[in-house]
């Protein structure tokens, strides 16, 4: 929530979900340029939901964070089965 309210504070349009089924729900029904997902969701995480939107065909950028230093790049590289990962560290004041 945070994040999404960072974001319209700063004059872009963005909504948040707080799950995976929610996620589904809301992609099924709206136009969305981007996805920007936590790693951790409820019960699932943000992999199954970039697995899922592949399934279904959609093409849009899609961005995993998470706050978790435990999780190796290379577990989730693993998990997406893409080459073109993107290893990203923000420092949070600048967020």
């Amino acid at each position: 929530r945070t994040t999404a309210n960072w974001l319209v504070k700063n004059g872009m349009d963005a909504r948040y979900v707080l799950s995976v089924d929610a996620a589904k729900e809301f992609l099924s029904t709206h136009e969305v340029g981007l996805v920007l997902s936590d790693f951790r969701l409820g019960e699932n995480n943000g992999v199954e939901l970039l697995e899922w939107m592949r399934v279904q065909s959609y093409r849009m950028p899609f961005l995993i964070m998470t706050g978790y230093g435990d999780i190796p790049g290379a577990v989730v590289r693993a998990y997406i089965r893409s080459s073109s990962i993107i290893n990203i560290v923000f420092i949070r004041f600048l967020l």
